[in-house]
């Protein structure tokens, strides 16, 4: 019974540590807000790392239009919803989006480094016009851990 709460306490802990280790993608995305007003613009900052020549394709949720980019015009391509960025030694790429009257949906995207000749996903980025709903984030899963942990406790001390 002892081998099993301290499994589950490292399952805990591998779960609380998680997000920390995801750390080191190629590709970070921040936005200004995840609750835009209808109307709004939202910046949008794609940080990069070590990636000297490469590309990123983003995908807007429904009804929100692209704007304007840090990069030169002929650096980026726009095709309804997604965004294309070349990648050519910048360490970030900013973007402008507006949002629409109402809505809202997830910004997802893919990244590719011709050099190193790797590619992935940049995490997604919820975005809702008008009040954000919050994720639920490892703290949720903290508590559910927590919970089946002190029964198993009390009987490893008996």
């Amino acid at each position: 019974m002892k081998k099993v709460a301290i499994l589950l306490l490292c399952l805990c802990m591998l779960s609380l540590a998680a997000p920390a280790l995801a750390g080191g993608d190629a590709a970070v995305r921040q936005v200004s807000t995840a609750a835009p007003a209808p109307g709004a613009e939202v910046t949008v900052t794609l940080s990069l790392n070590g990636c000297e020549a490469g590309g990123i394709v983003e995908i807007l949720p429904p009804g929100f239009a692209y704007v304007s980019s840090s990069l030169p015009a002929d650096q980026v391509r726009v095709d309804g919803n997604r965004v294309c960025f070349a990648i050519l030694g910048e360490t970030a790429v900013t973007y402008v989006v507006r949002a629409p009257p109402e809505g809202g949906g997830e910004i997802t995207g893919e990244w590719w480094d011709f050099g190193a000749r790797t590619n992935g996903t940049v995490l997604s980025s919820r975005l809702d016009v008008g009040g954000a709903t919050a994720a639920p984030g490892p703290g949720a899963l903290a508590v559910l851990f927590a919970l089946a942990a002190v029964p198993l406790l009390r009987r490893c001390r008996r």
